[in-house]
């Protein structure tokens, strides 16, 4: 029985990734880190609450479950949506590099070719949950079938191999989209996912974190719970179904949750498949943003969700943000994707000339926000490649179509830059993403650099 339930926020200012709630609750994604390709199906029924539920993974027999990496994989995936601003119709636009970058591997062949053979299994695998998904928005729990992965696209080799110069096309499920629009996200801890080094471990720590919430008001959160071993493995998708097997595959990921000082303890009580696991819980304090700087970037179009981790991990640049955005349309610039650019700004305040001088108190945030978040914005994808500041992405993107840019035209183009020129503005912010475009648009960008185009 939990000993204690205490009110925490309900989202996290330190989150790395947005993770949605649902998947980890119903850990629809197996903790374990390699799996036998048997292993393609799985099949819970439970009662909960006096609700009869049933959730069922169908997997491919090539690629079998999701399972281990798949985890962090997914997860910035999500946190990809959420930084584009969770567009309707669920499609992620993302650079292979970016995603490995986001999961936290590294650059080399082995992983982009586990990000491959991911993406396939996430979009092979189908899902069947009966009265155990929450809607958060409608407050009511239904039954839904969908695919972690809707539909999936991307460049590769003549191989068919994935490289940092891939670009990948994802499009959500509606269920998935739906919920994080709504807020039903995850609170994560980002300094507990970034000391931990194992992808088990990542794993186990999101799904003890979505476990130990009332998955209706994810803010009561109990500091200690127990569960039967073999129900544990269920939960968690450890395939084998002995208890002791089940206590092996977790003994690490408990050593470095405890190492890490998430979790207090871990005992285990009785023996054979009457054994309780419990899980007890270090106390940690997750600080608040500063409201009125979520109300600042809600004002400008910034979801909810963005605006509550903005605020937080770029507290000391909202407010110079903001006036330096308000200076650029004062000199008639007009940014097709005015929430998008505010984000690239806190991101990039060197690019954009934003001063850290304390903002005067005459810039309050307006009482309802004046501009709705885009439904189509502009899609944001980083190279492989280090760009320095503007002069390296606009010479990055011209050697990219194949053309170099003289010094002298680069050098009047910054110039421009400097002084706020409306048009040099509007060119720089395409460069930003001329990649995603047509080439016919992004060869129209380059002229227009080198003098060939409208506005030079």
């Amino acid at each position: 029985m939990p000993k204690k339930v205490k009110k925490t926020p309900s989202s996290s200012p330190l989150l790395p990734h947005y993770a949605e709630m649902n998947v980890h609750y119903l850990g629809l994604i197996s903790i374990q880190r390699q799996i036998d390709k048997k292993d393609w199906r799985w099949r819970i029924e439970e009662t909960r609450n006096g609700r009869q539920t049933v959730i069922e993974c169908l997997g491919n027999q090539e690629y079998g479950v999701p399972h281990g990496n798949d985890n962090d994989f997914y997860n910035a995936i999500i946190h990809q949506y959420v930084e584009n601003n969770m567009p309707e119709d669920g499609v992620v636009q993302v650079t292979a590099y970016e995603l490995l970058k986001l999961s936290g591997k590294t650059d080399n062949n082995q992983n982009y070719d586990a990000l491959r053979e991911s993406l396939h299994r996430l979009y092979l695998s189908a899902f069947f949950v009966s009265q155990a998904w929450l809607n958060k928005k409608n407050t009511r729990w239904e039954t839904v079938s969908f695919k972690h992965i809707d539909k999936l696209r991307f460049t590769s080799d003549d191989e068919a191999n994935l490289s940092n110069r891939s670009i990948i096309q994802i499009t959500l499920p509606v269920e998935i989209t739906e919920s994080v629009r709504a807020g039903y996200l995850l609170p994560v801890d980002g300094s507990v996912l970034k000391a931990l080094k194992q992808p088990t471990s990542r794993a186990l720590y999101r799904l003890l974190e979505a476990r130990r919430r009332d998955p209706q008001d994810p803010g009561m959160v109990l500091e200690s719970f127990e569960e039967n071993v073999m129900i544990w493995g269920q939960v968690c998708k450890l395939f084998g179904g002995r208890s002791d097997k089940i206590r092996r595959s977790l003994d690490h990921a408990h050593e470095e949750l405890i190492e890490n000082g998430y979790l207090k303890a871990v005992e285990f009580e009785g023996r054979g498949k009457t054994q309780t696991i419990i899980y007890r819980f270090n106390s940690r304090v997750i600080p608040e943003p500063d409201k009125a700087k979520v109300q600042l970037l809600e004002s400008h179009g910034i979801w909810p969700v963005q605006a509550r981790h903005y605020a937080m991990e770029y507290a000391h640049l909202v407010e110079p943000v903001v006036r330096r955005y308000q200076q650029m349309l004062s000199k008639g610039y007009t940014p097709e994707n005015p929430a998008g650019l505010i984000i690239k700004m806190l991101k990039e305040p060197d690019q954009f000339g934003v001063s850290l001088q304390e903002l005067p108190a005459s810039i309050p945030a307006p009482a309802e926000p004046t501009i709705k978040p885009p439904k189509n914005p502009t899609t944001e994808v980083l190279s492989p490649i280090d760009l320095e500041g503007k002069r390296g992405t606009v010479t990055f993107l011209a050697q990219r179509l194949g053309k170099r840019v003289s010094m002298r035209h680069l050098d009047a183009f910054l110039d421009r830059l400097k002084n706020d020129d409306a048009f040099a503005l509007s060119m720089f912010e395409q460069f930003s993403t001329a990649m995603l475009d047509s080439e016919q648009q992004a060869q129209l960008v380059v002229s227009s650099l080198q003098g060939d185009g409208p506005g030079f």
